[in-house]
Formats: structure tokens, C-alpha cells, sequence
């Protein structure tokens, strides 16, 4: 069992519908859901972290895929932590 978290992301130009991915890291990515762009700037999501993978921090690279085939990346961006507590990793940003 793994670890979840609810994160917010900064940006310009969300649009309703935009997907975000995290990519490029090591063992599984988190699974993103409930995206929710608040505004044009900042969008909310869901992230269910398991529990498998590297037994030490493991940073992603951040993707936001607008409806309107924008996308915007920032490399390196997102780390999980592992953490020795009875709730497996959690996520800083």
C-alpha cells in the first residue's frame, strides 16, 4: 500500500480538461487524477504514490497536456520521499 497526496501546480495558460503526468523518474509514477484547473494558473490534483519502487527519494519531471495539444514541461520537478513511516512515501513539490 502506498501513499496519497493532493498537490497544487503554478503555470500559465491551463485550460479545463488539462492532463497532468509525472515521467522520467524511477520505479512506477505516481497515478494523477481529479485534475481540476482552478484558473489560468493554477490547477489541483490527486496523486496515488505506491508504495513499490527505489528505497530513496525518486524525482519526476511534471507535464501539463492542455485540450488544445499545449504542453508545458519542467524537468525534475517533483520529488517523492521515502519516508520509514507505517504510510510508505510522500510527496514534496
Amino acid at each position: 500500500m502506498g501513499s496519497e497526496a493532493e498537490v497544487t501546480v503554478y503555470g500559465s495558460d491551463f485550460q479545463a480538461g488539462a492532463v497532468v503526468l509525472l515521467e522520467d523518474g524511477q520505479g512506477r509514477p505516481p497515478t494523477v487524477s481529479d485534475v481540476v484547473v482552478l484558473d489560468a494558473n493554477t490547477l489541483t490534483a490527486h496523486l496515488a504514490i505506491p508504495a513499490a519502487g527505489p528505497k530513496q527519494d525518486r524525482l519526476w519531471t511534471v507535464r501539463v497536456t492542455n485540450p488544445d495539444g499545449g504542453t508545458a514541461v519542467l524537468p525534475a520537478s517533483f520529488t517523492v520521499t521515502v519516508s520509514q513511516g507505517p504510510n510508505g512515501p510522500s510527496a514534496t513539490q
